[in-house]
């Protein structure tokens, strides 16, 4: 018993030896942080004690930057860097970074200071990496080799000024926005789920580096690997439509559908469904408040090449899983097209995201991944944008005014407006614009139904038409889409949409029958179903 009273008086007197010296020297405390660099409250992987005095850190052509963020508000950090050739360039367009910066600030998660989102910071290199037409090596045809992708790393990545705590590739994400990664012209990789590490490769796409959509939707998608997601959310099962989110192939480059917009998210609610348990009446959720969401889904076949591709326009409303025309209250079917019948759990993404790593940092020079099955410009061909929504018409003096949501990210070239009267067996088309309005000057009497459809580049290049058309022997097949090749109506899309062409030719497209050294408009266009018509009486 005396021995250890002894000993606790030893460790007391440490304790008020080691509180006098910080007494009489407080400036040491300051200087080395307020926090132990351990402490993080706002569980965002960040010391707190950094989040209130700001880190700095150090590029490799020396110059310095001090970051800054709070403690009490969750914080993610991606520095991104990009390859550029003389004819292109893959730095992430501004609007592409800003959509997903928003996404993240408007994210249903709390804070400790009672706000909600987080707040990403996104970092840029100085100077772009001369573009590699293909970056890294592959072990053998399922293992990626991440060496190349390290040495750029090592040579762009900055580093933390002080020594205090963790290294900044353990706090920060890295991304580069590449060419090509593989033949198949995959969309992107990500090192380990959840890591640090991932790739955007939009080389394949549209304009060898992808519209602002794509590349918002490819960068956040992957992001997502990063921090724990999947592309069923908790598993892999894709093209599930209870599974309203970034993640999903069906949502990455065109957004989710939701009242008329296209949003970029991850899941914010928890869906479930089961192949072995569907029903044509009461849909997917009985829950009003999401009856603004739509979705997709695929109509049951023995082939995948073969099963059809469908629109689900309201998840709270009826849908004909079997395509049968029958409305039944017990339905199996394979909606996901991937030869199973299975259920399909949903996730709440944004409240379930791995910020901090329990596991590694997943950097490495010897880092090898194996092949995820990531978006392809041929699968994502196979994947229509959902149709235009929330259309209106109405009537001005003799004139109809209809009008819809623009779909966002120079998605879309330029809308086709169609009308249909009583006279007509189908709807013919009464102009084009690339604004989201159309005056019809001349309106029949009577009554009469406007539809509007929008007009998109293929997802892959131009020159590439082989691929976008031919059939895919993957279990995630191909679809026939409706094409626009007349020289015509090329032109007359390139008219009416002339900002959003010009956008097209700043990131490498130019105008038909311009030289063959450029990358041409394209020759042949992809449009979407007709949107639920407006009528006028």
């Amino acid at each position: 018993m005396v021995w250890r009273r002894r000993s606790i008086e030893v460790v007391l007197l440490v304790i008020v030896f080691f509180f006098n010296i910080d007494c009489k020297n407080p400036n040491k405390q300051i200087s080395q942080g307020q926090v132990p660099v351990s402490m993080d409250n706002d569980t965002d992987g960040i010391p707190d004690a950094w989040e209130s005095s700001g880190f700095e850190i150090e590029y490799p052509d020396g110059s310095k930057e001090t970051l800054k963020s709070s403690p009490k508000q969750k914080d993610i950090y991606v520095f991104v860097a990009w390859m550029e050739s003389a004819t292109h360039t893959h730095e992430p367009d501004q609007d592409a970074i800003n959509t997903v910066v928003s996404a993240f600030a408007n994210a249903p998660t709390s804070n400790l200071d009672q706000s909600h989102g987080i707040h990403l910071h996104i970092l840029k290199a100085h100077h772009p990496i001369p573009e590699q037409a293909m970056l890294g090596t592959w072990d053998n045809p399922q293992t990626y080799n991440w060496k190349s992708f390290d040495e750029i790393k090592a040579s762009v990545f900055p580093h933390l000024t002080r020594t205090d705590g963790p290294p900044l590739a353990q706090i920060m994400h890295f991304c580069l926005f590449a060419h090509d990664y593989s033949s198949d012209h995959s969309s992107g990789i990500t090192k380990t789920i959840p890591g640090r590490d991932f790739i955007v490769s939009l080389g394949g796409f549209t304009n060898q580096v992808g519209t602002p959509a794509m590349q918002a939707g490819t960068f956040m998608h992957e992001l997502g690997h990063a921090l724990g997601l999947r592309h069923g959310g908790n598993d892999d099962i894709n093209y599930k439509p209870n599974y309203l989110s970034i993640m999903n192939y069906f949502f990455q480059l065109g957004g989710i559908p939701e009242n008329g917009d296209s949003i970029y998210s991850y899941s914010s609610f928890q869906l479930d469904a089961d192949e072995h348990h569907l029903s044509d009446i009461h849909a997917l959720t009985s829950d009003a408040t999401l009856a603004g969401y739509g979705s997709n889904f695929y109509c049951p076949s023995s082939e995948p090449s073969t099963a059809a591709y469908m629109t689900i326009l309201s998840i709270y409303g009826p849908v004909d899983w079997k395509c049968d025309r029958l409305a039944k209250t017990e339905v199996e079917a394979d909606v996901n097209n991937d030869q199973e019948v299975t259920p399909l759990p949903g996730r709440n993404d944004w409240v379930t995201l791995q910020l901090v790593l329990t596991g590694g940092t997943g950097a490495g020079i010897l880092a090898r991944t194996k092949q995820q099955v990531e978006l392809t410009p041929a699968i994502a061909s196979g994947i229509k944008l959902f149709p235009v929504g929330a259309l209106s018409a109405q009537k001005h003096n003799r004139e109809i005014v209809v009008a819809w949501k623009a779909k966002p990210l120079g998605q879309v070239l330029s809308y086709t407006v169609f009308r249909k009267t009583g006279k007509e067996s189908k709807p013919v088309v009464i102009g084009r614009t690339g604004s989201s309005s159309f005056t019809d000057i001349s309106p029949p009497d009577g009554e009469a139904s406007y539809y509007v459809s929008a007009v998109y580049a293929p997802f892959s290049y131009p020159g590439s038409e082989n691929v976008w058309f031919t059939r895919d022997t993957s279990p995630n097949h191909r679809i026939q889409q409706k094409v626009i090749t007349s020289k015509k109506d090329l032109l007359s899309i390139e008219r009416s949409s002339a900002e959003l062409v010009s956008k097209f030719k700043s990131m490498g497209v130019t105008s038909i029958g311009a030289s063959q050294t450029e990358r041409p408009f394209p020759n042949v266009l992809l449009q979407t179903d007709l949107s639920q018509p407006a009528v006028v009486r």
